[in-house]
């Protein structure tokens, strides 16, 4: 357990707070049980890390472990959390739950063995809450993280933040909305790269990579990923990669 304690606290350290995703305050973090689910590197990590920074630092209270870690490999999560809490553990934010077996049994157990342990759990989204063959629905609250909106691109450029307006009152209020936005910035001359590098957050990272760590990222989805959907076949992987390549090199309207 020290080991992914040092673990913890090296990644909270070293964790930028200079650009928060959209769902950071949506969250309502004092809540017992949350689950954050959403795509490969859309950034759940670096969000779950963004919280412990802010707001619990390095303190023996709060851990993040991922359950991908070998540790798990040998040790059960009930276990982990026994130590955890007679350590005087209270928040635990774990990573990757999809790729541990019976994690959402295990993370109800904890749930109702533990009242005083608040939990932040993150999945894949193919992880079908509903689906699980216990109640954790009923105890979580669900929260979805997608890529970049074109809004928080701009934003993570430092080009200017415009704030998240309702769908009812663009349609309202369309005109001088626009006329506003427009006043600030021209946002149509920054829409071209938003559309070929914009959507993950990894672009700012290092652009001439970015391309490379898109296609990493799906290959990591299509190999790994989908293998934790129960009755996958993996001799449909490279259909899959057929398919997804017929898709990209077919222009729409062309």
């Amino acid at each position: 357990m020290e080991n992914l304690k040092i673990k913890s606290n090296q990644l909270i350290t070293t964790v930028s707070t200079k650009f928060v995703r959209y769902l950071y305050e949506q969250i309502d973090w004092r809540w017992k049980l949350n689950g954050i689910i959403g795509a490969r590197g859309t950034g759940k990590t670096t969000l779950l890390l963004q919280q412990l920074k802010k707001n619990h630092g390095t303190s023996f209270e709060a851990i993040y472990i991922s359950l991908d870690d070998l540790y798990f490999t040998a040790h059960s999560l009930l276990e982990f959390v026994e130590q955890f809490r007679n350590k005087g553990g209270r928040y635990l934010y774990i990573d990757e739950v999809h790729k541990y077996k019976n994690w959402a049994i295990e993370i109800k157990n904890i749930y109702d063995t533990y009242p005083n342990i608040n939990i932040v759990f993150t999945g894949s989204s193919i992880i079908d809450i509903l689906k699980q063959n216990v109640d954790l629905s009923r105890r979580a609250v669900i929260y979805y993280l997608h890529g970049l909106s074109f809004r928080e691109y701009l934003s993570f450029l430092g080009i200017g933040e415009i704030k998240a307006i309702a769908l009812s009152d663009i349609l309202k209020n369309h005109t001088t909305i626009a006329s506003e936005i427009i006043a600030k910035l021209n946002p149509l001359q920054y829409f071209v790269d938003y559309l070929k590098w914009g959507y993950y957050p990894f672009f700012i990272e290092n652009k001439k990579l970015y391309f490379r760590r898109l296609e990493q990222t799906i290959n990591q989805i299509i190999e790994s990923d989908l293998n934790f959907i129960e009755g996958y076949d993996t001799k449909n992987t490279q259909k899959i990669k057929q398919l997804l390549y017929i898709l990209s090199t077919n222009v729409p309207f062309k």
